[in-house]
């Protein structure tokens, strides 16, 4: 299949006796919102607000859009939710 010096070349491609290699399936990757919303907490202080979205000491968990929350979770004041953090603190 490879020449002397180990090189593939497009005749070796062509050829019926080429290995094909199976492909390796690929992680399931986590579901995402489609709109690329998350959900953030404010893990400190008692109120913050970005535009219309505002986190208070009564709402400290809001849905943000990705470019917004990438921007939050840079600094230390916030963190991805969970939907049990969600759903303890609201008592859904």
């Amino acid at each position: 299949m490879a020449d002397k010096e180990g090189t593939v070349t497009t005749e070796d491609l062509k050829k019926a006796d080429v290995e094909e290699t199976p492909a390796k399936k690929a992680a399931p990757k986590k579901a995402a919102a489609p709109s690329g919303e998350q959900m953030l907490f404010m893990r400190h202080g008692y109120g913050y607000s970005v535009g219309t979205i505002e986190f208070t000491r009564d709402h400290p968990y809001q849905l943000v859009d990705a470019k917004t929350a990438k921007q939050l979770l840079a600094t230390t004041q916030f963190e991805t939710a969970t939907q049990k953090q969600v759903k303890e603190h609201y008592g859904e």
